[in-house]
């Protein structure tokens, strides 16, 4: 069985093999077998894709989905499309 690091590196590979996420900003993390993930998308597609991609890793026994929909804004104003900073703030960096 995988650890929580395995699980979380098993999911950004998924969704880095998405093309259009280049320009999204999702946070993925793992914590006992759930997968949290947190940040924008550029539309709603995008957030149901990402949430049915991380549920398809073999490990995850589900998925909290806290990705916002932000057409113009935060979704494409970042230079990497994930950041797994493991910081005390769950990931994220600004």
């Amino acid at each position: 069985m995988r650890n929580d690091h395995e699980l979380q590196q098993a999911i950004v590979s998924e969704l880095e093999r998405i093309p259009h996420y280049a320009a999204s900003r999702v946070d993925v993390t793992v914590h006992r077998g759930v997968a949290a993930l947190r940040g924008y998308v550029k539309n709603f597609s995008d957030k149901v894709e990402a949430v049915e991609t991380a549920k398809l890793v073999n490990g995850i026994r589900s998925v909290s989905d806290d990705i916002e929909v932000d057409p113009g804004g935060k979704a494409g104003s970042h230079d990497t499309a994930y950041d797994l900073g493991g910081g005390s703030d769950g990931g994220a960096s600004e």
